[in-house]
């Protein structure tokens, strides 16, 4: 990173990278960076450096920094701006180590991906629909009981399977959009062979973390 010395360094970089300022004042920036990243950096920076933009985010994949010794490399958000003058240009980087936020965000695909295999082997069907009142989640249960592939259901708009699960089910939808809560409701369904047979529902209008309404939620069995 030719010429692109460090002028300042603020408290909050001396914690992240575990450097005092006298000890990088002057040096060059790529101390901070990990090897594998210098090249995708500089690229990004003078590309930067030859726009019309005032500022940038570095971007890849999983952006990083050289921290401490003690934690190594730590993911971070580095935003950069430019100042141009008469002989010279000075970036200031703005870095954000969003370690707590990639960790919440590993929790969180672990905890779905729990929730998933919970869902995908109960001997119940489960199905939700959103608001928009687009299907959500579609188990094997569900499949084996309506005879429709989560491929076929998943992502759907309701009213494109209405045709395959009973139009019977419209209603409930409506009834639990409605805040009602069902328990143990039988309907009549005729399979495409002409059979009867009879499925108990439950279910419940569903709200995300936030308190946000995102739709029903319903389990059936035969």
């Amino acid at each position: 990173m030719k010429q692109l010395d460090i002028a300042t360094f603020n408290q909050a970089a001396e914690r992240l990278f575990g450097y005092d300022a006298d000890e990088v004042i002057g040096q060059n920036a790529a101390v901070l960076l990990p090897e594998r990243l210098l090249a995708e950096v500089i690229d990004q920076v003078q590309a930067f450096a030859m726009s019309g933009a005032a500022s940038t985010q570095i971007r890849r994949a999983r952006p990083a920094v050289r921290a401490t010794q003690e934690r190594g490399g730590v993911p971070a958000e580095i935003y950069v701006s430019k100042l141009a003058e008469a002989d010279r240009t000075m970036f200031t980087a703005i870095i954000r180590d969003v370690t707590d936020r990639e960790n919440m965000l590993t929790a969180l695909r672990q905890t779905n991906q729990t929730l998933d295999a919970v869902v995908q082997s109960s001997p119940f069907a489960i199905v939700a629909i959103n608001s928009a009142r687009r299907v959500i989640a579609w188990n094997r249960a569900a499949e084996r009981i309506f005879g429709l592939p989560p491929e076929k259901a998943v992502s759907q708009p309701f009213a494109a399977i209405e045709t395959v699960i009973g139009g019977e089910i419209d209603h409930l939808v409506r009834r639990l959009l409605s805040g009602e809560m069902l328990h143990d409701l039988e309907i009549q369904h005729q399979s495409a062979g002409g059979t009867d047979w009879t499925c108990g529902y439950q279910g419940r209008r569903c709200a995300s973390p936030t308190g946000v309404s995102e739709g029903p939620s319903a389990s059936s069995r035969t």
